[in-house]
């Protein structure tokens, strides 16, 4: 039975990590070191700003920069990472 189930595991795994592959775009924030109250603010506004972008398709700091760019400002936010939206290590 055991040497069935480790045959298994294979697609067991590739059928739970299944609804993984619909995820267009993951975002995390480390709040490590941060007080309670910090940790929970960060959390509220990055949720905040993650579900208003995805309910309403409008991306505010997108929105702010334009804005910025339009008047001859500073970029409102950092540019975010270079094409495919990855984190390149160091």
């Amino acid at each position: 039975m055991l040497q069935t189930l480790v045959a298994a595991l294979p697609q067991v795994v590739a059928k739970a990590a299944e609804p993984l592959s619909a995820i267009d775009e993951l975002t995390v924030i480390s709040t490590d070191g941060a007080s309670p109250l910090s940790r929970q603010v960060t959390d509220d506004g990055t949720q905040g700003m993650e579900l208003r972008c995805s309910t309403t398709g409008v991306d505010l700091a997108e929105l702010l920069n334009g804005l910025a760019r339009s008047r001859g400002g500073e970029s409102a936010a950092p540019d975010p990472a270079p094409g495919d939206g990855k984190i390149e290590s160091a």
